[in-house]
């Protein structure tokens, strides 16, 4: 179901944040997002970019960070939908580097703040 307007807005907002902070390698500020329960999910594009909860989140995005030093991100499509307190948003979109990173992720709003409970990025296949 399409998200209305304010939902799109705070989610796309959630995601520009998630972006900002990635491309900074700012930890404290990406894990910020993520929502602080024990089954929430990191899946990234490399094999060791992966974690449920916090503490196995951190490991990965720190694991990501180095071979992506000085990497910026620019989204170029956003996608929101949602269902209650729940949205999920998708991102087809390239980095400055030529790398095609497709986003998904699905995000809880507990009062009025947006967490990431389940974040995956993936690489097209090439060819």
């Amino acid at each position: 179901m399409k998200a209305d307007a304010n939902t799109e807005s705070e989610v796309i907002a959630v995601i520009n944040k998630l972006s900002k902070a990635f491309a900074k390698q700012d930890l404290n500020a990406t894990l910020a997002l993520f929502a602080p329960d024990p089954d929430v999910v990191l899946i990234g594009p490399e094999a060791d970019v992966r974690g449920v909860g916090l503490t196995e989140i951190k490991a990965a995005i720190q694991r990501s960070f180095e071979p992506l030093e000085g990497a910026s991100v620019k989204i170029d499509r956003y996608l929101v939908s949602s269902k209650g307190s729940v949205a999920w948003h998708v991102k087809a979109g390239g980095q400055e580097t030529d790398l095609q990173l497709r986003l998904t992720a699905v995000l809880e709003q507990r009062e009025d703040k947006w967490f990431i409970m389940q974040c995956h990025d993936s690489l097209p296949a090439v060819g």
